[in-house]
């Protein structure tokens, strides 16, 4: 249905539909208020970004059009059995309560799938041919493998800038020296008191 407005302002138009005169033109029909608000706003926007992808596809094609195989087409509507869309769940969408039970519920709906998080970020439902794929989304903190056998030793100097050894295998102890650094150090502050002199005097 959203689809419908677009190509119908197209060709009025030749323009692509903004997002808000979208909103308002679908948001009172019963496939919009078949699902959460988020969620149906989600899908609008993905449509506005295909929308806005075949008109840089357009700009693209007239100035290159050897790198296409055609003129590109305008966003087509789905099959009217087969055609679905991907459906994103944001966090809001998602019941909170069952989370800490384990269990991703998506509002409005009878969805429930088993999670080991208590927090998901979103939940996509991806249509595919004989199926849909539900995907959840979320965040894990990676703890970093230690291995408690291996231990380094570094060591900060003027001469030897750094001294760095270890017993791990494989590693070579490593010396960088500090005397180049030491020789422009002290190159500045000769010219710093040399200027700071010119100015008192």
């Amino acid at each position: 249905m959203a689809n419908y407005y677009c190509r119908q302002h197209f060709f009025k138009s030749s323009k692509s539909l903004d997002l808000t005169t979208l909103y308002h033109a679908t948001k009172d029909s019963d496939a919009y208020r078949a699902l959460p608000t988020k969620v149906s706003k989600q899908i609008i926007k993905c449509l506005i970004a295909t929308w806005r992808g075949y008109f840089q596809a357009i700009k693209e094609w007239s100035k290159r059009p050897e790198k296409f195989l055609g003129k590109p087409k305008i966003p087509k509507y789905k099959d009217k059995t087969k055609g679905r869309n991907v459906v994103i769940y944001s966090k809001e969408s998602v019941y909170k309560a069952p989370l800490k039970d384990g269990i991703c519920h998506l509002s409005m709906s009878e969805i429930k799938i088993p999670v080991v998080v208590e927090t998901v970020i979103e939940v996509r439902i991806v249509p595919a041919t004989s199926c849909y794929i539900i995907e959840v989304v979320y965040e894990k903190t990676l703890q970093p493998q230690i291995h408690s056998t291996y231990v380094a030793g570094i060591d900060l100097g003027i001469d030897s800038k750094v001294a760095l050894s270890t017993n791990k295998p494989g590693v070579k102890p490593m010396l960088v020296n500090g005397k180049p650094l030491k020789s422009v150090n002290q190159l500045y502050n000769k010219r710093k008191a040399k200027y700071q002199s010119h100015l008192k005097g």
